[in-house]
């Protein structure tokens, strides 16, 4: 009884488990699911993997470029740093040779003070240049203009004309006050320096006592004397002196003249008060030359 009991339940367990479990196609289907599960999950493992390369590629291409960036912006900046260095060192060295410039004019100034030449040194100095070749036409006299109009100042250059010869009458110089066809002029030749006082009054004046001189002279009459000059001063150069260097100081009614640091002469007028600051030149084609010129503006 009981091995039939047990033939029976075997039995059962048997019919049981042939109804409830997978048949054999379904196991193949499922393990063909896996696999494609397990092929998926390692073509997203490559893709991933692949993905993380080209990542990482890209940001050593990023490095590597923004590094490259970096250094070409260095090396900018460098070169910047560089020209501006040197712009600055240019810059100062044109200040420091301005500046001594200024420092050796100003010297002179305080020495015209301390000798009672001029009133005060309060001024402004500046360092002029001017092209003289630049000069062109078929005037007399070639005017060259400073921008200036000082009442008083002190001026100084180089003077040279190294091909001029003895009583050469090509006139240089300097026309200060201008204005209205009055001025000063000071007139520089090989061996001579004069101040002269042009004046629209004095050339009518002029022209009129000649006009009586032609009416009335005759021949035995005592000589007339006529009792103004335009010449103000002069003075003479050491001979054969090609090269010296001018100073003119004018303050108020006192104009004095330098050469080489030596007073020349000392000339006093009262007509004119201010005007233009010109520099002449009579002659084209003269190889005269009037360099390193100075200004020294009084307040």
């Amino acid at each position: 009884m009981k091995k039939f009991q047990m033939i029976t339940i075997f039995l059962v367990l048997l019919i049981f488990t042939s109804s409830c479990g997978p048949s054999k196609a379904e196991i193949a289907t499922a393990n063909a699911q896996t696999q494609s599960v397990m092929d998926r999950s390692a073509t997203d493992v490559a893709e991933t993997q692949e993905a993380k390369t080209e990542t990482e590629s890209a940001m050593r291409t990023s490095n590597a470029s923004s590094t490259s960036h970096a250094a070409t912006a260095t090396k900018a900046v460098q070169e910047t740093a560089t020209r501006e260095a040197e712009q600055t060192s240019a810059v100062e060295s044109t200040i420091v040779a301005a500046t001594l410039s200024a420092s050796s004019m100003h010297g002179q100034v305080m020495e015209f003070v301390n000798s009672g030449i001029l009133s005060h040194a309060d001024g402004v100095y500046y360092s002029l240049s001017l092209d003289f070749d630049s000069l062109s036409g078929d005037e007399e006299v070639f005017r060259l203009e400073t921008g200036f109009m000082p009442t008083d100042f002190v001026l100084r250059f180089d003077f040279s004309c190294p091909h001029a010869i003895e009583n050469d009458l090509s006139v240089h110089g300097i026309e200060f006050r201008g204005s209205n066809g009055n001025a000063y002029v000071v007139n520089i030749r090989l061996g001579m320096i004069d101040i002269v006082r042009f004046l629209e009054a004095d050339a009518a004046r002029l022209e009129k006592i000649l006009d009586e001189i032609d009416d009335n002279w005759q021949p035995g009459d005592e000589p007339v004397i006529i009792d103004f000059s335009p010449w103000l001063a002069s003075g003479a150069l050491p001979e054969g002196v090609k090269e010296f260097q001018v100073t003119l100081a004018v303050d108020d009614a006192l104009f004095y003249i330098f050469v080489d640091g030596e007073k020349l002469f000392r000339a006093y007028d009262t007509n004119l008060k201010s005007g233009h600051l010109r520099f002449l030149r009579g002659s084209i084609d003269s190889d005269c030359q009037m360099k390193n010129i100075e200004l020294w503006i009084l307040n």
